[in-house]
């Protein structure tokens, strides 16, 4: 079964925004930073896993969107990366947070290699 990718994660970004624009003013008002960074990490980390299948898709079977969910991922991964390096990190959250932040980060950090090591890649051939 063909699916659209780029539309059907069109949608799901956008209601993962609208969650987000909606709870942040409440997590604000109580100014909770710790829950503040939970949700901004949380939704880079959605989105970075629905553009991987969709660059996965692009590269499969539809180039046309290669670049799309390209610049998609890399920008997801670079921002979770971002809140547990920046933010995370020099608080101390860290140190108490579960196993899964750690495996959640590991898959960040990887795909963010993987995306560059393909662009590499892509660059050669075009070069040549």
């Amino acid at each position: 079964m063909d699916c659209d990718y780029l539309t059907v994660i069109q949608n799901v970004e956008s209601q993962l925004i609208g969650w987000y624009e909606e709870w942040l003013p409440v997590v604000v008002a109580h100014a909770d930073e710790y829950v503040a960074l939970n949700g901004k990490f949380f939704l880079h980390y959605g989105m970075l896993v629905i553009n991987s299948f969709g660059l996965q898709d692009a590269i499969e079977r539809n180039p046309v969107n290669i670049g799309n969910f390209f610049g998609r991922v890399h920008k997801s991964a670079v921002a979770c990366i971002s809140v547990m390096k920046d933010n995370w990190g020099p608080k101390g959250y860290l140190k108490y947070s579960p196993d899964s932040i750690f495996v959640q980060g590991s898959y960040a950090v990887l795909t963010l290699l993987k995306v560059c090591s393909s662009a590499r890649a892509f660059s050669v051939v075009l070069d040549s």
